[in-house]
């Protein structure tokens, strides 16, 4: 790899690291950076209670195998009680773009009903940019009083079709 793909690669991994931990830290004591091999943490949220055993069994069925690709809910509702996100490296597969063929972070955001199902809506930027606005307007699922009603919704962009969120 050259120099000019290997400083194009970091600069693409630090601007998505500082994306995410906005997201993260949004909510302030939800932080669950995870680093097993002594390489830079990820950054993941949850609201989930994960001080129980339940919790922390549900935490890892949601992101292990989510009952439901989110893509699969097109405007259907969905009553959102928690949030996961996460971030994993993901390889730029667009031609066009000077990253391509770099290893970029790209969040993955998991949401999970008030009946405990989660919608996994993968790498979507659309999902995880509707998920940050969610928080910032509405804050964090655990001040919420009732589940949040949202609708997947895909939206055109130059490039094609991107899965986002409307709150109802």
């Amino acid at each position: 790899m050259n120099t000019e793909n290997t400083q194009a690669q970091a600069q693409a991994q630090e601007t998505a690291m500082e994306n995410v931990p906005a997201t993260v830290q949004a909510a302030q004591g939800y932080d669950y950076s995870i680093s097993t091999t002594g390489q830079k943490a990820v950054p993941a949220f949850t609201s989930l209670d994960v001080s129980t055993a339940q919790g922390k069994r549900t935490l890892y069925k949601i992101t292990n195998r989510p009952d439901h690709n989110l893509s699969e809910f097109i405007n259907k509702q969905i009553r959102v009680k928690d949030i996961y996100i996460d971030v994993n490296p993901r390889m730029n597969k667009d031609k066009d773009s000077e990253n391509y063929g770099c290893m970029e972070d790209k969040p993955r955001t998991v949401l999970i009903d008030d009946n405990g199902k989660s919608y996994i809506a993968g790498v979507s930027i659309g999902v995880f940019q509707a998920v940050r606005e969610i928080i910032r307007i509405f804050g964090t699922p655990d001040t919420w009083t009732e589940p949040l009603t949202v609708v997947p919704v895909t939206v055109k962009t130059p490039k094609g079709n991107m899965l986002s969120l409307e709150v109802v």
